[in-house]
C-alpha cells in the first residue's frame, strides 16, 4: 500500500508540474524556449493523461477517491482529443531567434526580434514580438503587429537598432 501511495504521488507530481507548463505555454505570454522541455512537456501531456487515469481507476478502491483523482487526467484527455494529439506534436516545436531587430539600451533581456517555429511537414510558423528573457529556458512575449513600422518599434521601445 505505501510503494502505491508513493508511485501515485511521484506521478501526480509530475503530471501537475507537465500540465502547469503547457497550461502557461499554450494560454499566456509566457513560453518555453528550451527545445527538450518543451517537448517533455509536450510528450508528457499526451503520454501521462492516460497513464495516471488508469493508474487512479485501478488502483484506488473507494469509488468516490477514483472519481475525484480521475478528473483532472480526465479533462486533460478530453482536451487532447478535442485538439487532437498530432496537432499537439507539431506544436511543441519552440521558436527560434531568426533575427533580433532591436534590443534594449538598459537591459540585454529585452529584445524585439523575428522568431520562426518548424511545423514539421506542415512548414514554418514566423512572427515578430517583443521577448523579456526570464532564463535561458523561459521567455515572455508580447506580440507586434506587422502594420507597424521601423520607426515606430523604435520609438515605442526605446531599443538600439541592431545591424
Amino acid at each position: 500500500m505505501a510503494n502505491r501511495k508513493y508511485i501515485s504521488q511521484v506521478l501526480n507530481s509530475i503530471f501537475l508540474l507537465t500540465l502547469l507548463l503547457f497550461v502557461l505555454d499554450v494560454f499566456t505570454v509566457f513560453e518555453i524556449k528550451n527545445q527538450p522541455i518543451k517537448t517533455f512537456v509536450y510528450i508528457g501531456i499526451i503520454a501521462l493523461a492516460p497513464l495516471i487515469l488508469i493508474w487512479h481507476l485501478w488502483f484506488f478502491k473507494s469509488s468516490k477517491r477514483k472519481i475525484i483523482n480521475a478528473m483532472l487526467p480526465l479533462l486533460t484527455l478530453i482536451g487532447i482529443l478535442f485538439v487532437g494529439p498530432i496537432e499537439i506534436l507539431f506544436s511543441s516545436s519552440s521558436w527560434k531567434t531568426q533575427k533580433v531587430l532591436y534590443q534594449s539600451e538598459n537591459t540585454f533581456f529585452n529584445k524585439t526580434e523575428i522568431q520562426t517555429q518548424d511545423l514539421g511537414a506542415l512548414g514554418f510558423n514566423k512572427r515578430i514580438v517583443e521577448v523579456r528573457y526570464l532564463t535561458k529556458w523561459f521567455m515572455i512575449v508580447k506580440p507586434i503587429t506587422k502594420s507597424v513600422s521601423d520607426d515606430t518599434i523604435k520609438g515605442r521601445f526605446n531599443k538600439t537598432k541592431i545591424k
